[in-house]
């Protein structure tokens, strides 16, 4: 095995395990952020770029909700190469006044063990349920 294709092996892991961990926190914007590099680029479908220091605040009207009565995630699909990927999630959550239900494609360049770059795209119409 060449040093090139263990070095992209080794990055293709280590993505795969940043883009995992991503799925995994959905419902923890503190543990999503934490995944993100101080000077990474993050941009949304329908917003365009989103400033890195925004990516926390922006979702204070999820975390000012109380403790939802419903809640389901699925993984649809994940795609890894070398230092990107591409990750289909699912997103269903409810509180008495409002279901949340969000299909998300985001495409991510991890490097260091920190996404660098995140690429979100998503229903705008559905987001504005929780994020307007």
């Amino acid at each position: 095995m060449s040093e090139d294709t263990m070095t992209k092996t080794s990055s293709t892991e280590e993505t795969r395990r940043v883009a995992l961990a991503l799925f995994e926190s959905m419902e923890d914007i503190a543990g999503m952020d934490a995944l993100i590099a101080p000077d990474a680029d993050l941009w949304t479908l329908g917003n365009g770029p989103l400033a890195r220091e925004h990516f926390y605040p922006v979702h204070k009207p999820y975390l000012d909700r109380p403790e939802p009565t419903y809640r389901r995630t699925k993984l649809h699909g994940l795609l890894v190469d070398g230092e990107r990927a591409a990750i289909e999630m699912e997103w269903e959550i409810s509180w008495p006044d409002v279901t949340y239900h969000q299909f998300y494609h985001h495409v991510l360049i991890v490097r260091d063990g920190k996404i660098q770059s995140m690429r979100m795209y998503q229903d705008a119409a559905e987001g504005a349920k929780l994020f307007s």
